[in-house]
């Protein structure tokens, strides 16, 4: 078995952040690109029509499409909070293997291959079976303390809840589950007046590379650790509009003048 990571992501500044903190310490026999983002989009959709009715889903939705309107503020706190932070693509760095979704069966081939120790998951949709049967340790980097906060934007629905204490980022083993594996880390950040969606996952990103890198540290030891998270279970979805000026009520109420 090999001692090099194989990270699966769907591509992105943060995602290269941990990319690049991970390659300080590791060597890194492939990344691996899920590219086909609209159908992933797609999918989403159509299970959450199913799951959570018309209604919910196309809230929700406003707030996706709203998400890629232009917002300087948050792009400039953002840009500060990431300062300093290596956000380089892997270009020529690193084999990167480009498909349309993560479960394709060349990602597969690549792992039973590889044989890595460790596959590292950061941002992809959920991974089937036989990729999971493809190598020993799979570990996810996901924005929220579990098991309270699964699914997405873990950070802001703790500051919904009153809880900015509990907003953070925590690494799992990934199971077929959304974000039920077991916990190996967990972190909080420090939420501010400025905070928004983006700023908190650029937070999450900034410690929660570092925890990644202990873990993935802590796994080649055999030294991983299991870990009891925080709350009770429960998986989240994107925000509607008005949970999001609920958000921002909640965040002056919490951090004051």
């Amino acid at each position: 078995m090999s001692d090099r990571l194989v990270l699966l992501t769907a591509g992105g500044d943060l995602h290269w952040l941990l990319l690049n903190r991970l390659a300080q310490d590791f060597p890194i026999a492939a990344v691996v690109c899920e590219t086909d983002q609209a159908a992933i989009r797609r999918a989403m959709l159509r299970h959450r029509l199913r799951k959570l009715g018309y209604a919910a889903t196309a809230a929700q939705l406003l707030t996706i499409l709203g998400g890629r309107l232009p917002h300087p503020a948050a792009a400039r706190r953002r840009a500060e909070l990431l300062a300093g932070a290596d956000c380089t693509p892997p270009a020529e760095r690193f084999a990167v293997l480009a498909v349309p979704r993560i479960n394709d069966a060349a990602v597969v081939e690549l792992l039973q291959r590889e044989q890595p120790a460790v596959v590292v998951v950061s941002g992809t949709s959920l991974l089937r079976a036989p990729l999971l049967q493809a190598a020993p340790l799979f570990l996810n980097i996901h924005c929220g303390l579990t098991p309270r906060y699964r699914g997405v934007h873990g950070g802001f629905w703790a500051v919904w809840e009153g809880r900015p204490q509990d907003a953070g980022v925590t690494i799992h083993r990934v199971d077929r589950g959304v974000d039920t594996g077991g916990i190996v880390a967990q972190e909080r950040i420090v939420v501010d007046r400025q905070d928004s969606l983006e700023t908190l996952v650029a937070k999450q990103y900034r410690v929660g590379a570092e925890a990644m890198a202990a873990s993935v540290a802590a796994a080649r030891r055999g030294e991983l650790p299991n870990l009891p998270g925080v709350g009770e279970s429960r998986q989240w979805y994107h925000p509607t509009p008005w949970q999001i000026v609920q958000f921002r009520r909640q965040l002056r109420r919490l951090t004051g003048p």
